[in-house]
């Protein structure tokens, strides 16, 4: 499948999914005819601005000096309040996410269960949790409700049709929920600021992609309900030929707005400058809390089949965006000294269906959110980032495990990697990946081993056909071979790329502590595992001494598993117990 082909394949399928959703709902907020409007014309200008021009540096205003004068009621408790959009708001939860009906539970105000704010209100030590989050907003929502400029903007003709998505954005939630509580919320939130120890700001993706991708829907729609005859007929540019093609239809609807990546960098320009004023605002209200930026996991991160090209088109795209964002947040944005961005690239989305089957689209909006496996991990590396215990317990303030997309705090492996990180053993495959599933190789125990003597210096003397100066286990390869602690084969190979055993890994550490002068007796009774009798003759004594000494547990079914592959994740565990237990 050719990129264009993907593209086009792409669009078809979101601007479906989309288009019936909208419509389902029934969108039709009037941006033009609302009593709060300082402006009213009967018609709107016969030309429609683009959102922003090419996109350039953003320069935003700074606040002024005097913060806003809000007294805030906190009684001495630490409290949280988290501004976000439908992640934070808990959207999709439920035990069966593909029932269509989940795809209209709107929550309202509530903390939903399972979701990142309910487990930091229980785990974090907060005494009041605020959620300002509601299902679609954006950060055009928030400045309405927070800065009265921004609203008196709003209003001016060339900014009507933004005034339209805010107004669509305001309408969802309460749409289904049966709750209208955006003035309540408007009233409430510039106090939830003022009261704050922490603020955890969890807006980019709506502002985004999710804008992006919409913008052919709501820009029909907006032409259709909002009164704007003849900036519809200017939009059309005269394309009245019959829309035979996909192209056609998306070019007819959108114009010059057509294409959807042009689009979403014309919305990530928008939000920087939000962000950016928005951050200002809460400043003056609340000099002194902690603001903690979510950064954006990745909608497609789960999606299947993998190794397709569809799914990994998309995957990359989600990929792109959650890297600018973070450049935003960590070097472009005026506060960027005053965030803590927390990355949460790795979250976990619902799986359900694979891209090529129309229900995978159809319950899209509930499948792109993360599940109870996902907010678990947000909440952890908030946790992590807070330097509050949670579920994994402890202080991870400075954990080296946030460094990596695809390390989750809270799984059993966590303690283990921290230790061989923290100690030099072990490094990430790539700068933000540890892959603690992949298959551990020779090379790479030569490596770690290497690194656990210190890294002495080694002279020239590679003698292995398969292994060249160029090599980055090449000083390792040289020192294994040295030292005796790991040999090569009978026709002068190394064979670094050959996946290693859990039984040649205990044999590699026993020869290890062997090299150190440490305790090698055999002292593990294998009896305890099934599968005892699979060991290798030659292993015997290794694994038995590896189980002796704890290095060694077994796995899941009481099995030792002597012969089959360890991965990275199992080695650093490994690793750590040798260190423990062994050589201390």
């Amino acid at each position: 499948m050719t990129k264009k082909n993907v593209k086009r394949l792409t669009a078809m399928l979101l601007v479906i999914t989309m288009t019936v959703a909208l419509f389902c709902m029934g969108v039709y907020a009037d941006p033009v005819n609302e009593a709060t409007d300082t402006v009213t014309p009967e018609i709107q200008p016969t030309t429609e601005e683009p959102i922003v021009s090419d996109p350039v540096v953003v320069e935003p205003e700074q606040p002024s000096e005097q913060p806003i004068s809000i007294d805030p009621q906190n009684d001495g408790k630490r409290v949280l309040t988290v501004i976000g959009d439908s992640i934070a708001a808990g959207y999709g939860l439920s035990d069966t996410p593909t029932n269509p009906a989940n795809q209209i539970n709107l929550r309202g105000p509530a903390i939903v269960d399972g979701s990142y704010p309910q487990i930091l209100r229980d785990e974090a030590g907060y005494d009041v949790v605020n959620k300002d989050a509601r299902e679609s907003y954006t950060a055009i929502n928030f400045l309405r409700m927070l800065d009265d400029d921004y609203d008196t903007e709003l209003a001016r003709p060339e900014n009507y049709y933004l005034r339209w998505l805010s107004e669509c954005t305001f309408f969802l939630p309460k749409m289904f929920s049966g709750i209208d509580d955006t003035q309540n919320l408007k009233n409430n939130i510039r106090n939830h600021i003022a009261e704050s120890d922490d603020i955890i700001i969890n807006l980019g993706n709506n502002d985004t992609f999710t804008m992006a991708l919409l913008d052919i829907v709501l820009r029909t729609e907006y032409y259709a309900f909002g009164g704007a005859i003849q900036p519809a007929l200017t939009a059309l540019k005269g394309k009245f030929t019959p829309a035979t093609t996909l192209t056609d239809i998306i070019s007819a609807a959108g114009g010059t707005y057509a294409d959807l990546f042009t689009k979403e960098e014309e919305y990530l320009q928008l939000f920087k400058k939000n962000m950016t004023r928005m951050l200002g605002v809460i400043r003056k209200i609340n000099p002194t809390a902690k603001i903690y930026y979510l950064g954006m996991y990745n909608t497609f991160a789960c999606a299947e089949p993998e190794n397709d090209a569809l799914r990994d088109f998309l995957f990359q795209a989600g990929e792109d965006l959650a890297s600018k964002l973070k450049a935003f947040a960590t070097q472009e944005c005026p506060y960027k000294d005053e965030l803590t961005y927390v990355d949460v690239l790795g979250a976990e989305t619902w799986k359900a269906y694979n891209l090529y089957n129309p229900l995978y689209w159809i319950q899209f909006i509930v499948l792109c959110h993360p599940n109870y496996e996902g907010h678990r991990f947000i909440a952890e590396r908030l946790m992590a980032a807070m330097g509050k215990g949670g579920s994994s317990g402890g202080n991870h303030s400075n954990c080296p495990l946030l460094r990596f997309i695809d390390l989750n705090a809270s799984n059993w492996y966590h303690e283990p990697i921290e230790y061989v990180l923290n100690n030099g053993i072990m490094n990430g495959m790539t700068e933000n990946t540890f892959a603690p599933e992949a298959t551990l190789t020779r090379a790479m125990v030569v490596t770690m081993l290497y690194a656990l003597d210190g890294k002495p210096p080694v002279g020239n003397a590679n003698s292995f056909s398969d292994v060249t100066e160029e090599d980055w286990f090449i000083n390792p390869v040289i020192w294994a071979a040295q030292v005796g602690v790991v040999a090569g084969y009978d026709d002068g190979t190394f064979r670094p790329s050959n996946a290693v055993t859990r039984e040649e890994l205990a044999t590699m550490l026993r020869s290890y502590a062997a090299y150190k002068s440490k305790d090698i007796s055999a002292s593990g009774n294998l009896s305890a595992f099934t599968d005892q009798g699979v060991v290798s003759a030659w292993a015997t004594d290794n694994v038995s001494w590896a189980v002796g000494h704890g290095i060694i547990n077994g796995r899941d079914g009481n099995m030792i598993a002597p012969r089959g592959t360890a991965t990275r994740a199992e080695a650093a565990t490994m690793f750590a117990r040798l260190c423990q237990n062994v050589l201390k």
